[in-house]
């Protein structure tokens, strides 16, 4: 599986440079419209399937009749930027944290509101490695 256009797309300095300038903020793209459109492309993108399994684990929190990240309207997708390194306590040994994504958005039944985090690393000889928080 490789990733749609959207997540290849992604790059570290189109992305994150609004937010790495002096007072500069973090801004937010739509990553999918409604959690169909997530889950549909997450059938054929790495990205995206790690996306939407980080909704779908926040959203057991509210219990088993959740509908989830699929019930979900304007999935919102801003970089994670942590200057002091607070977010990433990884040390070389366990790979070293290069970047990663916070998404964020409610669902449409019950007004849950539903977050994940998403880390890549860089470790050893693998060159990725995608974690969901």
């Amino acid at each position: 599986m490789g990733l749609c256009s959207q997540c290849q797309s992604f790059s570290h300095p189109s992305f994150y440079e609004n937010a790495l300038k002096p007072g500069g903020k973090l801004e937010s793209i739509v990553l999918a419209q409604t959690g169909e459109d997530l889950a549909a492309a997450a059938a054929t993108c790495t990205l995206c399937a790690l996306f939407y399994e980080g909704l779908l684990h926040d959203s057991q929190r509210y219990g088993p009749g959740s509908n989830g990240p699929l019930r979900a309207n304007h999935i919102l997708l801003k970089p994670k930027i942590d200057p002091f390194g607070l977010s990433f306590p990884e040390t070389a040994a366990e790979g070293i944290a290069l970047f990663g994504f916070t998404l964020t958005t409610t669902e449409t039944a019950s007004g849950a509101a539903l977050r994940c985090i998403v880390r890549l690393h860089a470790e050893g000889s693998r060159r990725w490695i995608l974690t969901s928080v």
